[in-house]
């Protein structure tokens, strides 16, 4: 989620201009908090949790902490009065006949009821925003928000969801689920689910200050316990000793050993008759087995899921979140059909709106000079030092990916894999085909389709997981570091030669400071190393920060950032004019610059990048600028890179919301995405698409994801391997447990292994008496 996405949300700031009442209350919440803050530094530590607990629990009775199922209840549009049917009723419909004999519906409402109808959809989607950004806080937006107050919390610590990278990130963010939600609770129950169940007590306990101590400590004390036996925690958990719970959290960082059905079984017959809560949480799991486990769990006990990933850092998927976004989605529904009566029909009713004049001075109202700016927005750049030169995924992976680094599944197997001999033997006139690897190895199927006979080393095996592990570890902490700073907004700016081409058209108002700020952090972290820059700004006109590439210093950095300041919305996004200017202008020629920076020269073995950040569709088809784009990249060291920035959808704009200018064309935003997606694909580029809430799609994460996804597959198909040479080793020994009249198996080259009895005696060597006689005819016939 971006750091300053709130100062371009229009609702919020006409809430906050015409609520100030909301605000004053929140001024004084917030000091209200800092005199908390400050007494939790001289208060003694047992009175800090005596304090601590009746807050939460004073808390806990507020109505922010219900479920958002239960907080829509009196929140949502339906219950506020705001539909479609309540707009319609505040005019006057007429029905009258035409001449053709059919009737017609006219409608006259006031532009005094419109405004004040979306007034009240902009507060409704700006609190809608407001608890998301409220459940993407702390331990909610681990494990969500915990409903009940009898609460057993069942977690997952199998050696997968435990490993020593993965054990302190859960551990530090169960502690903050105690402290922050558990503690006020009234009961409490708490179970590790391994191989075997471990509970902390024998049954719920009521909630004080030395039961929170056991269980932080019982929290420092987990460890990988093997599988995740899943079913038999659930047993614990539903119980009869756990009969008063009223709320079951259980959280999954791995598949459960059981299948789905029998979870889901069990768990049916269990709740029947009870009200029971059941909340099932994904813990940073990229097992798509898990992920559909956990939804489907949460689906047939009619509770609640939640998915998080700390790999991306944020929800990617919660019933508590889905339910908000469908009622925002309403309330964009709800702003269209307005925009539709204003233009003057509404399906097949024609509608007069009474004052419209009225109307278009809100419409023309801009909020952007009154937005708060960022803190820090005026002071001079504080630049970072140069690193290491960034390169992307792509490329990243080729030095550090699985096969790179020799990881490859059929790379660790070939030494020990052996393909099917078949051979014509003329003494026995016919083919035939080797057995012995078939009994003494297992059967693989290869890359290429075959089957091969393979080897299993099992301390091999063992010592390839590991790595696998410590491989996915690698891409996971990179997936993080995608998703920080400016390279959340921007991506990875890796070329030497970079121009910044950024649009600022009417088409998104009130994200002028947003685009300025994302300037910012990409000016301090990322162009420092690099060797020549620019920045072109276009609405319908298109203008340069400098003629040429400048030299990379600080000087040109911090004078680059007050041309950026000046910067405002207007116009059309004329995108091809500004592609042509950084692609044929002087940019790329070798005029002299007209400021009084030095000039570059020309470095053709320097690769040149264009960075387009840009809302929407160009002007132009985009058949054609694809085709231009293409043209101009192909043969030559240059790429076009796309990075998107998506708000709220841009249906039903009139000219005076797009700064006079004719509206653009419409298209949803997967439209929008997939044609920028071919345009970056034409320009031997990357795409990078980013909204409110975050990054929605990056063809960098997207390769790191992919590479951990080959990851996962491979350790599967290695257990698979060992679960085949395991049970080849539990075969039964041969001749055992035979009735007199069966005849004894082919004995397996690893049955010797699993034997119980010692070994046979040695055959004797002495000569028999038929031997010696045979030896004695044979030496007097010679």
């Amino acid at each position: 989620m971006f750091l300053y996405t709130v100062y371009s949300t229009k609702a919020y700031f006409m809430s906050v201009v015409l609520s100030l009442k909301v605000y004053l209350y929140s001024t004084l919440l917030s000091g209200l908090l800092s005199v908390v803050v400050s007494l939790r530094v001289y208060l003694s530590s047992t009175l800090l949790s005596v304090l601590l607990s009746v807050t939460q629990r004073s808390q806990g009775q507020a109505p922010e902490w219900k479920s958002s199922s239960d907080w829509l209840l009196t929140h949502s549009l339906y219950s506020s009065g705001l539909s479609l049917s309540t707009l319609l009723s505040h005019g006057t419909t007429k029905i009258s006949a035409e001449e053709d004999g059919g009737l017609s519906r006219q409608l006259e409402i006031t532009a005094a009821a419109l405004i004040h109808f979306e007034f009240q959809l902009y507060q409704a989607i700006e609190l809608y925003h407001g608890r998301i950004r409220w459940l993407n806080q702390g331990s909610m937006k681990v494990f969500g928000l915990v409903k009940g107050s009898r609460v057993g919390v069942i977690v997952d610590t199998s050696d997968v969801n435990c490993t020593k990278d993965r054990l302190p990130d859960l551990q530090r963010n169960l502690l903050s689920l105690i402290e922050e939600q558990l503690s006020c609770k009234r009961q409490l129950y708490l179970t590790s689910c391994g191989t075997e169940t471990s509970s902390l007590w024998d049954g719920p306990r009521d909630v004080d200050t030395f039961r929170l101590q056991e269980a932080c400590g019982w929290v420092d004390e987990l460890g990988a316990r093997g599988g995740c036996n899943l079913l038999q925690a659930l047993k614990t958990g539903l119980g009869l000793g756990c009969t008063q719970l009223d709320s079951l959290v259980i959280v999954l960082g791995s598949s459960p050993d059981q299948t789905a059905d029998a979870l889901f079984d069990y768990v049916g017959q269990s709740i029947l008759g009870r009200t029971l809560l059941i909340h099932v949480v994904s813990y940073c799991s990229i097992s798509p087995l898990t992920i559909a486990t956990v939804k489907r769990l949460a689906e047939v006990t009619q509770g609640r899921h939640h998915i998080f990933s700390a790999s991306l850092g944020v929800v990617d998927s919660s019933t508590d979140l889905e339910l908000l976004w469908t009622e925002i989605k309403a309330a964009r529904e709800l702003l269209g059909h307005t925009e539709a009566l204003r233009q003057g029909r509404l399906g097949d009713m024609t509608v007069t709106v009474v004052g419209q004049q009225i109307s278009t001075e809100l419409d023309s109202f801009s909020l952007s000079p009154s937005l708060p700016r960022p803190p820090n927005h005026n002071v001079p750049l504080n630049i970072k030092p140069p690193g290491v030169p960034p390169s992307s995924s792509a490329d990243w992976l080729r030095n550090h990916g699985l096969k790179a680094k020799r990881l490859g599944l059929y790379q660790v197997l070939s030494p020990n894999a052996y393909s099917l001999l078949e051979g014509f033997v003329p003494i026995l006139n016919k083919t035939v085909s080797s057995t012995v690897h078939e009994k003494a190895m297992v059967q693989f199927e290869w890359h290429d389709g075959t089957v091969k006979n393979v080897h299993v080393d099992l301390p091999l095996i063992y010592h390839y997981q590991k790595q696998l592990m410590s491989a996915v570890a690698v891409l996971e902490r990179r997936v993080q570091w995608l998703s920080s700073g400016s390279r959340q907004i921007w991506g990875t700016v890796c070329e030497q030669r970079v121009v910044i081409v950024v649009d600022m058209s009417m088409m998104i108002p009130g994200f002028s400071l947003h685009i300025q700020h994302s300037l910012r952090v990409l000016l301090e972290e990322q162009l420092a190393n690099k060797h020549s820059f620019n920045i072109i700004a276009f609405g319908s006109a298109v203008r340069a920060w400098r003629e040429r590439l400048a030299l990379t210093s600080p000087e040109n950095l911090q004078e680059a950032w007050q041309w950026v300041q000046g910067l405002q919305c207007s116009g059309s996004r004329n995108t091809m004019g500004a592609l042509r200017l950084s692609l044929e202008g002087d940019l790329n020629s070798g005029a002299p610059s007209l400021s009084p920076a030095p000039l570059l020269p020309l470095s053709p073995p320097l690769t040149q990048g264009l960075y387009l950040f840009t809302s929407g569709l160009p002007d132009q088809e985009i058949a054609t600028v694809s085709s231009y784009v293409s043209e101009c990249c192909s043969g030559r060291p240059l790429r076009l890179h796309i990075c998107l920035l998506t708000g709220e959808e841009t249906e039903g704009q009139t000219e005076a919301q797009t700064g006079g200018c004719p509206p653009p064309r419409h298209a949803t935003r997967e439209e929008t995405a997939g044609a920028l997606r071919e345009l970056a694909q034409a320009g031997n580029g990357r795409f990078h698409w980013i909204s409110e809430t975050g990054i929605l799609e990056s063809d960098d994460i997207t390769a790191l994801i992919g590479e951990m996804e080959r990851a996962a597959n491979y350790w599967q198909k290695s257990a698979m391997l060992v679960d085949s040479l395991t049970q080849k080793s539990d075969c039964r020994c041969p001749g055992e447990d035979l009735s007199p009249g069966d005849k004894a198996p082919a004995q397996s080259p690893l049955a010797w292994r699993c034997r119980d009895r010692p070994l046979p005696p040695p055959r004797p060597t002495a000569l028999t008496l038929a031997r010696l006689v045979r030896a004695h005819t044979y030496a007097r016939i010679k």
